[in-house]
């Protein structure tokens, strides 16, 4: 099990965009790749080591939710910042690339918050952490869903409408880790 130093910044699935101060993980070498492993086998980082824990296109080509989220729990502090960003079963993306492994949306989340009463659920299937849903972004086609951008989403709706046009979409949640 590896940690850097007190206030670590995990990238998880980095590739080669991985932001400034970050450790990046993933399965594939390259230059911003500071640890090749694979994240179906656990995340290689000691117990509450992670104050930041960062997976952009990451989760949906891991075949087991729970226990990626239980990784994702056991390596962060307490208080610890997670930000997900996925392709939604709303849209095209979640199914059109054939390496997505599980399927997800934004009510996906609620079976990891420790807030909802549907968490029940997913300690049946032994997910064992705790989780505070902080904020949901939805970007349509790489628009952000916010009012500055209501002309190119109503233009969107409407292409969708006329033309049978299923957007892409992504969301961005961003979690509390609570211990």
């Amino acid at each position: 099990m590896e940690t850097l130093h007190e206030n670590l910044k995990v990238d998880l699935c980095c590739g080669n965009s991985k932001p400034d101060s970050f450790m990046g993980i993933d399965i594939v070498p390259g230059n911003k790749v500071d640890l090749v492993h694979d994240l179906s086998k656990g995340i290689p980082l000691k117990d509450n080591s992670v104050e930041f824990l960062r997976a952009h296109n990451a989760l949906e080509h891991l075949p087991d939710k729970a226990k990626i989220m239980n990784e994702i729990y056991r390596v962060c502090k307490n208080g610890a910042k997670v930000e997900l960003a996925l392709p939604s079963t709303d849209g095209r993306g979640a199914f059109q690339d054939p390496s997505h492994i599980t399927f997800w949306n934004e009510n996906s989340f609620k079976y990891f918050d420790a807030t909802t009463s549907v968490i029940t659920m997913s300690r049946i299937l032994g997910f064992t952490g705790n989780f505070k849903t902080i904020k949901i972004e939805r970007i349509i086609d790489g628009i952000p869903l916010q009012w500055p951008n209501l002309l190119a989403l109503t233009f969107l709706r409407l292409k969708c409408l006329l033309l049978f046009y299923k957007p892409e979409i992504t969301f961005i949640i961003t979690l509390r880790v609570i211990k």
